[in-house]
């Protein structure tokens, strides 16, 4: 090889030399956003999947509260609406509408919950009846 040849192969690794010097800790920088874009999503999703799972348990709990007023529809309105009430309450929420009318019994559940320190309302529907 010739001298002029290995003078700048010399000089090509002191300049790759000189700018892997200015890239040291680019790596950690990119590995802490990541890791933080990574912790905000299992963050946003953990709250979403607690707030479908609550739903879920709400409609439940309206279902049954419905299924119980319509059982009781015989009684009378109130004692079925206390029915409703009493399954609503076994389920942690709170009945919040009921209506019964001659073939139906039709309810509003609700319950309140926190997430990331802001109150949400969740509530659902439900009518039971004899067919």
């Amino acid at each position: 090889m010739s001298v002029l040849r290995q003078l700048r192969y010399s000089n090509l690794y002191r300049l790759e030399l000189e700018l892997a010097a200015h890239d040291e800790g680019s790596a950690s920088l990119v590995t802490i956003v990541v890791a933080l874009m990574l912790f905000m999503v299992l963050m946003l999703s953990g709250g979403a999947m607690q707030y479908i799972s609550i739903h879920h348990q709400v409609a439940n709990a309206a279902d049954l509260s419905a299924l119980a007023g319509a059982q009781n529809m015989v009684l009378g309105q109130d004692a079925a609406c206390q029915s409703a009430d009493v399954i609503a309450a076994a389920n942690n929420a709170t009945l919040s509408a009921c209506e019964i009318s001659d073939p139906v019994s039709a309810v509003e559940v609700e319950r309140w919950i926190t997430v990331w320190g802001r109150l949400f309302r969740i509530s659902a529907t439900s009518r039971a009846g004899a067919t």
